[in-house]
């Protein structure tokens, strides 16, 4: 089982990385291959995401976060670390949204991060310019129960600046409805 003190030496391990190598794909990749305990392996794994993309590594970063999703089927943040890297990497939208499907899939089976993976897909759609879309991922957010672990507040920055008409003023009410409760 992962412990806090686990995390902050892993996150201790890659700062110093950082003052040293320019590229520390291969040191973490090796550090992925010795590890066993399932906790480190998922934070390493976003490492590496991180890393990749810092880097520029849209095809490395993909591959990552695709095996990560193999790997740990049921975390909702690699599939939605995925949907990122299509939508924003490699702007491949279609596909990011048939990710981030996924991800709401496998957080509403796990109960885990149900509102953070519906806004990522929220901020998703108002990106592809879904509007239709959008609407209705506000009302699946306006029914959906808090997850059962920690999760994120309500979020509404996605309406912000949108086109007028894009959501109907029926949806926008009930959705600033939800945010006073």
């Amino acid at each position: 089982m992962t412990t806090d003190e686990d995390s902050q030496h892993l996150r201790d391990w890659y700062i110093a990385l950082k003052k040293g190598a320019n590229d520390y794909r291969p040191l973490i990749a090796s550090k992925i291959d010795s590890e066993i305990e399932p906790g480190l392996r998922r934070e390493l794994f976003m490492l590496l995401g991180l890393e990749c993309a810092r880097l520029e590594d849209i095809t490395g970063q993909i591959e990552v976060f695709e095996k990560a999703v193999k790997e740990f089927p049921l975390e909702p943040f690699m599939h939605t670390s995925l949907a990122g890297a299509y939508a924003y990497f490699s702007y491949d939208l279609p596909r990011a949204l048939v990710v981030m499907n996924e991800a709401v899939e496998v957080a509403r089976k796990t109960k885990q991060f149900r509102r953070q993976v519906l806004y990522s897909k929220a901020w998703l759609l108002r990106d592809m310019k879904d509007y239709q879309g959008l609407e209705r991922c506000l009302l699946e957010i306006i029914v959906e129960p808090r997850s059962e672990t920690a999760d994120i507040a309500k979020e509404n920055d996605f309406l912000n600046n949108l086109p007028p008409g894009a959501i109907s003023d029926e949806v926008l009410k009930a959705y600033a409805e939800f945010m006073a409760r």
